[in-house]
């Protein structure tokens, strides 16, 4: 699959809101930031944490939220990472 419209509406959704998140996260916390992995690990294990809470709650939109959440930060470290290579 090349091209964004070859896959499912749901997920170009999804996609869609994990990049919105990304640049939430940009603006709040500055774009191009630099952690160590530790820190992103603890970041996205407090996001896990909030996945969790919402789905003993039964609270669908909350799990979605904090699922878009956990891959936004995954991108973020991810794109940190990516940065550290090139150097």
């Amino acid at each position: 699959m090349s091209d964004l419209n070859s896959f499912p509406n749901t997920t170009r959704r999804a996609v869609f809101s994990v990049l919105m998140e990304r640049g939430r996260q940009d603006v709040k916390w500055g774009a191009g930031g630099s952690q160590s992995l530790e820190l992103w690990a603890t970041i996205l294990g407090e996001e896990y944490g909030e996945i969790c809470r919402a789905i003993l709650k039964g609270d669908l939109h909350d799990a979605r939220e904090e699922l878009v959440h956990v891959a936004a930060v995954a991108v973020a470290a991810i794109e940190d990472v990516d940065r550290r290579l090139r150097t």
